[in-house]
């Protein structure tokens, strides 16, 4: 070490002045701070300046100036996280949200914008399958019914949406709201017994839940013949409502009931469902499978199907037209003049309003080719 030292010395005195001289042998100036470099590696013994990797006697004077001192304390190592770590790094479970989203729509002080966000919010997360069909574990089908019935009309109306959401083909979340007496709150909405009705907008949200909650419904009849048969009535103001959007999403409900008296219910059925089928087919003694035809009877007994022939054979000069509810209605009925479930007079009145489309007209209706073809042979 002495070596060391004796070089780093040598070095300073004959390190050329600034004035160019080649080293006489002089100490170099002092620096204009009286600072001067000291180099002195660590004795045994003496602790090392890590922040500065060079090492001071523990009498230097220069050993202080800002320098942090060792410690031989460990450092403070906190491992706990809070739950608020843990939702930033894992995300907050579905679930939690959900409740979080339905507490806020629930609450009547707080800002109506904040409600209907939160139920926008509540809708993305009833989008996966899974979070629908979960809405009964959490308790959360009684709140969202309730909102039905909220004062004021755009968190009403967002509920009615959600519903309509959650039961869409399945099975699973029509089974709750059925048990639950929801078709009766979304009937009341589209077409209330007392009161005013409920502004154009909100029906067309509950005519929405209604039709999805009665599309690929395994017991149709069931639902729509409850408080006596409020359902059929339902359907068949719907189909001849004088709002066009109502309407056209009556008549395409229509549709969906008729093809769907002739199809068979296959797959994995929740056991609530199961024990409903058990139970109606035990009740009115009949065999699995009538249930279509039941329903096609029941349409033509409570007048669905002559109040679609009616309002499709209105005069256009009166009401304009609307080519998207004229063809959901034409599908329905003419199928049902295939499947023998109209009267000879429907049926007649029903071909004088395909008789009177011209081919432009037809083909404005999205019927042409083997389409066209089909609506004239079960009209024939």
């Amino acid at each position: 070490m002495s070596d060391l030292n004796s070089l780093l010395h040598w070095a300073i005195e004959n390190t050329p002045t600034d004035q160019g001289g080649s080293g006489s042998g002089a100490a170099a100036p002092a620096n204009p701070e009286g600072m001067q470099l000291r180099f002195k590696p660590a004795a045994p013994g003496e602790q090392p300046n890590m922040s500065t990797a060079a090492t001071f006697h523990s009498n230097d004077p220069q050993g202080d100036v800002g320098l942090a001192k060792p410690t031989s304390e460990e450092p403070k190592n906190d491992n706990k996280l809070s739950t608020e770590m843990l939702d930033l790094i894992m995300g907050k479970p579905d679930s939690m949200t959900m409740k979080e989203k339905m507490a806020i729509a629930s609450n009547p002080a707080a800002d109506v914008d904040e409600r209907v966000m939160a139920l926008e919010d509540f809708e993305m997360l009833i989008e996966l399958i899974d979070n629908a069909n979960n809405m009964s574990v959490l308790k959360l089908w009684q709140p969202l019914l309730a909102l039905i019935n909220d004062p004021n009309d755009a968190v009403a109306r967002h509920a009615l949406w959600i519903i309509g959401t959650i039961v869409q083909l399945n099975w699973k979340g029509q089974t709750d709201l059925h048990n639950l007496g929801g078709l009766s709150l979304v009937l009341d909405a589209l077409y209330p017994a007392t009161g005013d009705a409920r502004p154009a907008n909100t029906r067309a949200k509950a005519a929405h839940a209604f039709s999805s909650a009665l599309r690929a419904w395994p017991l149709p009849t069931v639902a729509l013949g409850a408080d006596n048969n409020r359902g059929y009535s339902a359907l068949r103001a719907g189909v001849a409502d004088p709002d066009r959007v109502v309407r056209r999403k009556m008549t395409f409900m229509l549709d969906a009931l008729v093809r769907q008296s002739r199809d068979s219910f296959e797959g994995e059925m929740p056991t609530e469902l199961a024990n409903m089928i058990e139970e109606r087919t035990k009740a009115t003694g009949g065999k699995p499978g009538t249930e279509g035809d039941n329903l096609l009877l029941a349409l033509e007994r409570e007048g669905v199907f002559k109040a679609a022939i009616d309002a499709l054979a209105r005069d256009a000069r009166a009401e304009p037209e609307d080519v998207n509810c004229e063809e959901n209605a034409m599908r329905a009925l003419s199928r049902a003049a295939e499947y023998g479930a109209l009267s000879d007079e429907e049926k007649a009145k029903l071909k004088s309003v395909w008789d009177s489309w011209s081919p432009q007209e037809r083909e404005q209706r999205d019927f042409s080719g083997v389409d066209a073809e089909e609506i004239e042979k079960a009209l024939a």
